[in-house]
């Protein structure tokens, strides 16, 4: 039977997806573009807003163009401003012929912490302090609180003089033209004078031995004034006076002997204002003259004291709170340098010093270690395993140390941090044999003394050692 339609059976063709055609996906591959660029247009648009953890670190060195690395990696030279997170941080600067300086810097969000670097070369520069006349002789020296150098001058006869020299290297007597001793001081603003005197200490042409000394004299220019003397019918006698950094007070000694030989010695504290001294200990020892490391607020000294053969290392609050015997640092040597091996910290709370580590044989120290102290009474704590003599605290919590390695070779300036691991800094060129060391760390620069023995009496000779160029040379 025939239907009366046709039925056509045709297979059904599967719809093109529109993402097949190359165009298409052009077409896709356009539209993302377009959206980065307008999103990255709008980041750049945007204004920058700073992390609340972020800090800057403003970097400066003397001398300038050191090349930085920031916790290892590469940061440019100095000067520079650094934008770094908030927290510690490791800082290294490195220049030609200079010792590389590591410093540890906190900076605070949201703050710029400046940090300035004074770079040391790798070897000091060293020059000897000549006395300024011919048959004189330098019987001290020290830095004033302005960078001059102060000169305590020895005279034939027992005579004194005070001079000063000037960051040219230039030479200044300052005050009279001859004191009648030279047991004398240089105040902190190198304008007065203090000085040991018998009767009539005020009169020019007469000059005292040790066995006179009674009365304190002050100078200011050409005037004196007698400021006080020991009670009369005292068997004491002066044997030395030394200004304290406040330019307001001094430090007196006053000793006796006993007929066996004994010595024993008072350290008295005097305002240059007048009134009697107050007494700060009672030792029973001779106190070496010259030989005291203030602290930066002037509320604490280090001194050496001999008793026999042996000389001892002391330090004490001026207030009189507190004395510490710290060490037996020489024995059996009459040529012991004058200069306490002892450094205060920055806010005077702490000390530093160095002494033999093992109990000394006869004329023989040995290795010296290195020894932190509050003067709270507690023991003192030795830093590390490291060695070294006439510390001095650094930037921060580190110090410099000297060490000979060799008996004729040069002195290696040592950097010790609080854990006592040690890196060297660099070299001071000075010949073998004792020596003792007054710092100016904040320049960069030392007073050494040594001995000279090549004469008939053992001499005292002080270096000029600059680490740092244009400081005085």
């Amino acid at each position: 039977m025939q239907l009366p339609i046709t039925i056509r059976f045709q297979r059904k063709r599967r719809q093109r997806s529109p993402l097949r055609s190359p165009w298409a996906w052009a077409g896709v591959v356009g539209v993302v573009l377009l959206s980065a660029v307008v999103y990255a247009h709008s980041i750049v648009r945007t204004p920058a807003t700073a992390s609340p953890r972020q800090a800057t670190i403003e970097l400066t060195s003397e001398p300038p163009g050191a090349s930085i690395r920031l916790d290892g990696r590469e940061r440019g030279r100095t000067p520079a401003r650094l934008r770094v997170e908030e927290g510690e941080h490791e800082v290294m600067l490195s220049l030609a012929n200079y010792a590389d300086t590591r410093l540890r810097v906190v900076a605070r969000a949201g703050r710029t912490t400046p940090v300035r670097a004074r770079l040391w070369l790798r070897t000091a520069v060293v020059t000897e302090l000549r006395a300024p006349l011919p048959g004189s002789s330098i019987q001290d020296a020290g830095f004033l609180p302005d960078g001059r150098i102060a000169l305590v001058v020895a005279l034939p006869d027992n005579r004194g003089q005070a001079w000063l020299v000037k960051a040219d290297r230039s030479m200044a007597q300052i005050g009279p033209d001859e004191l009648p001793t030279t047991a004398l001081a240089i105040a902190p603003d190198g304008g007065r004078i203090a000085y040991l005197a018998g009767p009539s200490g005020a009169d020019k042409g007469f000059s005292y031995t040790a066995d006179d000394y009674r009365e304190v004299w002050v100078t200011a220019g050409r005037d004196r004034r007698k400021l006080t003397a020991l009670p009369s019918g005292s068997d004491e006698r002066l044997t030395d006076v030394a200004w304290a950094p406040d330019g307001e007070h001094l430090l007196l000694v006053a000793g006796r002997r006993s007929s066996d030989g004994d010595a024993s010695s008072r350290l008295l504290w005097q305002s240059v204002q007048g009134g009697p001294p107050a007494e700060l200990a009672n030792l029973p020892a001779e106190v070496i003259p010259v030989s005291y490391s203030w602290s930066p607020a002037g509320d604490g000294v280090a001194l050496l004291a001999r008793s026999g053969d042996t000389v001892s290392l002391c330090a004490l609050r001026t207030d009189g709170s507190a004395f510490r015997y710290l060490a037996d640092i020489a024995k059996g040597d009459d040529r012991t340098l004058p200069h306490a091996p002892l450094s205060w910290s920055a806010d005077s709370r702490r000390a530093v010093y160095s002494a033999p580590v093992k109990p000394m044989a006869y004329g023989n120290a040995g290795p010296q270690a290195l020894y932190t102290d509050d003067l709270s009474g507690r023991p003192s704590v030795r830093l590390g395993e490291a060695e070294g003599r006439s510390p001095a605290w650094s930037d921060g919590n580190a110090v410099l140390a000297l060490v000979r390695e060799k008996a004729e070779g040069p002195l290696v300036l040592r950097a010790i941090d609080p854990k006592g691991a040690t890196r060297d800094v660099g070299l001071l060129p000075l010949p073998g044999g004792a020596f003792a060391v007054r710092w100016d760390v904040a320049h960069a620069r030392a007073l050494v003394a040594t001995v000279d023995q090549s004469g008939f009496s053992a001499r005292r000779i002080y270096w000029l050692a600059l680490w740092t160029e244009g400081e005085g040379q």
